[in-house]
């Protein structure tokens, strides 16, 4: 007999067993979601009709209905949720065209088309369900889906029916769009320590506040878009249907009744209130929550009893994730622990080689690395050709005081001292002096354009302005156009803004977690580890303040092209950007103070640190 060895298993490594606890944690919390999900929406759809509509379903009837909640859940909310969790997971960039137009039809992208039809199908489906029990329990209501077939037309539509169908498919639609322009479909990190479910149940109370979002707002908006819409229906009908039946020949054995006068009441508006009550009731609890079920900060505790890795190895480990979500939560504990006086002071007293503390700082700039080459490619793909290598210069002005004894030889660089040259590539230059620059052309420029716009008004504007009674038309397009410009503007620049630092809650974290460490070191770092990389810290920060403002200029030079207001809206979100940077570089020189003269800097990073610290 022979025996054949088998091939031994390849070893899996920290990281993949770390993504693993992290995919599992999700899916704990994902499948607690959707079960509470499913309840919500079954006892909203059994209960807020037998509130408003007097339902009174037989034993049968009854238990027929909760067979069918599952069906109804994973057709309706459950579609919602998952589009909604690809947004959370992987936030998708919208197009940032330099024209307004540009940017309203760059709206309507892929994800965002995604999104609509997963909201648009699921209300689709949630009316024809409600219809149906209304029907069955009151055939009087006349929702059925062959109520209006006649002999000639077997297959006619009963647009009692779709006048629903349509009301609700069009309301939940808009507030999913909605949802995508005030930028309420993304991830949203904890800003706050507070345990899971006291941030569940804060999150849930907010549903029945006074707020925007609130369901009492939402409540208001769809009593107020039931009167709008049922006006219109009932305006329009006949000249609609009568011209998609002539022009749509398909259509006729389906809807011809439609261009007829037809038998509408308008007790149909109230079945479409109810309808869409139902369906927020049933929705919005969950997407109450969806954010906090998936970005609130993971059970680390227990992830790390069943590694070996230690809780700070594990972190530093998790730092090397390719998954974008996966670190956003590495970064969310990791600021805990930087913010732990306890935790700081075991990763400061870890005497091993390399130190703790330079194996940290190396994996944080790595990630900043990773935002300052977006961020200086103003989100723009570059290219894969491998650069030509830079033969090494020797700068005596970056050298560190400790490595200038002349009695030694200059020691090797490492990787702690590299990390500029390797992840932070391309000669420092003076930041500020092109940036000034390019804003007084892009601000000359705006002038010139805003003073041809004042003297160039038509003749014709200023009769109609002049009359009383076209005097407000138009000054209400004038209103609209405007409100339309100064959204493009802002969008435009939240967009582009978006593309070049498309994780700005990341950056903002790794800023306070490096200046943290820094900060404590001062009081509580006894072996002087932090002081080694403290210059490589200042410099990556402030290449990516000088990338932000480059940004910027280039920018409000782009931004006539979109609107007036697109250069102050550009101005002001890469401000935000650069005051990242600048606010981690103030409380570092605001701790250490006359001691940042030790160090020396190349001569574009001194002078904008002096420029950040003056």
């Amino acid at each position: 007999m022979s025996t054949t060895l088998q091939p031994a298993k390849a070893p899996v490594s920290p990281l993949v067993r770390i993504d693993a606890h992290y995919r599992k944690a999700l899916a704990f919390r994902w499948q607690e979601l959707v079960i509470r999900a499913f309840f919500v929406t079954a006892v909203s759809f059994l209960l807020v009709p037998a509130v408003l509509l007097g339902w009174r379903p037989s034993l049968l009837t009854f238990s027929s209905l909760l067979f069918t909640t599952p069906i109804i859940y994973l057709l309706t909310t459950h579609i919602v949720l998952r589009s909604r969790r690809s947004w959370i997971e992987s936030p998708p960039l919208l197009p940032a065209s330099p024209s307004a137009l540009s940017v309203w039809f760059g709206t309507f992208s892929h994800p965002v088309l995604a999104l609509l039809a997963a909201q648009a199908s699921a209300a689709i489906f949630f009316a024809l369900a409600f219809a149906g029990v209304q029907n069955h329990l009151y055939p009087s209501s006349g929702l059925g889906w062959s109520s209006a077939s006649t002999p000639r037309y077997p297959w006619h539509w009963n647009e009692r029916l779709w006048f629903l169908v349509f009301g609700n498919t069009v309301f939940f639609g808009l507030l999913a769009l909605r949802d995508v322009l005030v930028g309420n479909v993304g991830p949203k990190w904890p800003q706050s320590r507070a345990a899971f479910p006291v941030v569940i149940q804060r999150a849930l109370g907010q549903l029945f506040t006074a707020g925007p979002s609130s369901l009492i707002a939402e409540l208001a908006n769809a009593a107020q878009f039931t009167v709008v819409y049922t006006l219109v229906y009932f305006t329009l009908r006949r000249s609609v249907w009568r011209m998609a039946v002539t022009y749509l020949p398909f259509l006729r054995p389906f809807a011809l009744n439609f261009a007829k006068k037809g038998s509408l009441s308008w007790g149909l508006a109230y079945y479409l209130l109810v309808l869409q009550i139902t369906g927020l009731f049933a929705l919005k609890p969950a997407l109450a929550v969806v954010n906090d079920y998936l970005c609130q900060p993971l059970p680390f505790p227990s992830f790390t009893r069943k590694s070996p890795l230690s809780a700070d190895k594990y972190l530093l480990t998790a730092l090397e994730s390719t998954n974008a979500f996966y670190l956003g939560h590495t970064m969310v504990e990791l600021q805990r622990a930087a913010h732990s006086v306890k935790r700081r002071k075991e990763i400061f007293a870890d005497a091993s080689r390399p130190a703790l503390v330079h194996e940290l700082f190396r994996a944080l700039l790595l990630v900043l690395g990773d935002s300052y080459s977006t961020l200086a490619a103003k989100g723009r793909k570059l290219s894969s050709a491998p650069l030509a290598p830079v033969p090494p210069v020797h700068d005596g002005l970056s050298m560190p005081v400790k490595a200038g004894d002349i009695f030694r030889p200059v020691p090797k660089p490492g990787a702690l001292q590299g990390f500029v040259s390797t992840v932070l590539e391309g000669k420092p230059a003076p930041t500020p002096a092109p940036v000034r620059a390019a804003l007084d052309r892009a601000h000359a420029a705006e002038v010139a354009v805003a003073k041809k716009v004042e003297t160039d008004v038509p003749v014709f504007e200023r009769w109609v302005g002049g009359t009383p009674f076209l005097s407000p038309v138009l000054a209400g397009v004038k209103l609209a156009r405007g409100g339309f410009s100064a959204w493009a503007g802002r969008e435009w620049s939240r967009r582009a803004v978006a593309a070049a630092v498309p994780e700005p809650d990341r950056l903002a974290r790794i800023v306070d977690i490096l200046a943290t460490f820094c900060v404590a070191a001062y009081d509580e770092d006894e072996y002087g580890s932090v002081q080694a990389v403290l210059p490589s810290t200042l410099e990556a920060l402030v290449r990516v303040r000088g990338a932000a403002l480059a940004l910027g200029a280039d920018l409000v030079t782009t931004a006539p092209k979109v609107s007036s207001s697109a250069a102050d809206a550009a101005r002001a979100d890469c401000a935000a950007v650069a005051a990242i940077a600048e606010n981690g570089i103030r409380r570092i020189a605001d701790r250490f103070s006359a001691t940042l003269t030790a160090f020396r800097f190349p001569t574009g990073i001194a002078t904008a640190l002096t420029d950040v610290c003056k």
